[in-house]
């Protein structure tokens, strides 16, 4: 179940891939696709959750991981009009 979180002052946006329950989902490692958008990595390998910075001034899909699944979820949100 994807899980989106917005925060409004810091401009960040969190979509979170994973669940606790499974055993994994603590963050092992944080891989920085660029500037604004970094990638969060269980000790299994596998993809926790994405940021991405300054949401509010639009950013790519491209690169991310599940980023069909995301731009699907964030499009039935209807908040953020510049994603790619």
């Amino acid at each position: 179940m994807m899980l989106i979180e917005y925060d409004p002052e810091a401009d960040a946006l969190y979509i979170r891939l994973t669940k606790d329950e499974s055993g994994h989902g603590e963050v092992s490692h944080t891989r920085e696709l660029d500037e604004q958008r970094r990638v969060d990595i269980g000790e299994a390998d596998e993809v926790i959750g994405v940021e991405i910075l300054w949401a509010s001034q639009g950013f790519t899909l491209a690169g991310l991981p599940q980023r069909r699944e995301i731009g699907e979820a964030l499009n039935s949100l209807g908040t953020f009009a510049s994603v790619s």
